[in-house]
């Protein structure tokens, strides 16, 4: 009985020094990190790795910050409730808080709804803004009217009524496009 014992007991051994092998290397194939090893994780920034910068931070950016394009349309639906950035022109002003959005350099992508949180500056048809807020999936005039505390004339949204918006929190015209 005593040999059966220690082949039972050889086997665990054995499979207790391989297993921290095994799951060091599992651990090891997962994607490649931008921290460096022995980091706080607490810290959020501690340990990252210079160069793998996904933006500048010059701007409270969300999930997104491009240019409104095609791809942005096509894939709204995953940005409903989240705060984005985006570079894009003025397609038509509607009242001092809405105006909608076109693409950059005359692309054919739908316009969006942009109403702010507060009065925009005058703008003009063509003019290149950057903007930020949270992407809304349908408009709800009542609703909006709600949270911002105004009364927004029925007229000009009604069109609006139902379709995807963004509620602006920062309007800016984009310096780098003036003339």
């Amino acid at each position: 009985m005593g040999s059966k014992t220690r082949k039972t007991w050889a086997k665990k051994a054995a499979t207790i020094a391989v297993l921290p092998a095994a799951v060091l290397g599992v651990a090891g194939c997962g994607e490649q990190s931008v921290y460096e090893a022995g980091v706080d994780l607490e810290d959020p920034d501690a340990g990252f790795i210079a160069g793998d910068e996904e933006s500048d931070n010059s701007l409270d950016s969300g999930p997104y910050d491009e240019v409104y394009d095609q791809n942005f349309w096509d894939e709204l639906t995953i940005y409903f409730g989240e705060e984005v950035t985006l570079s894009a022109q003025v397609k038509q002003p509607l009242d001092p808080r809405a105006f909608t959005i076109a693409g950059m350099d005359d692309t054919t992508v739908n316009p969006l709804l942009v109403v702010h949180d507060g009065e925009v500056p005058q703008l003009e048809p063509g003019q290149s803004l950057i903007i930020n807020g949270t992407v809304h999936e349908y408009l709800d005039v009542e609703a909006v009217e709600e949270e911002l505390g105004v009364d927004l004339d029925d007229t000009v949204y009604e069109q609006w009524e139902d379709d995807p918006y963004l509620l602006a929190t920062s309007v800016k015209v984009d310096a780098a496009s003036a003339p």
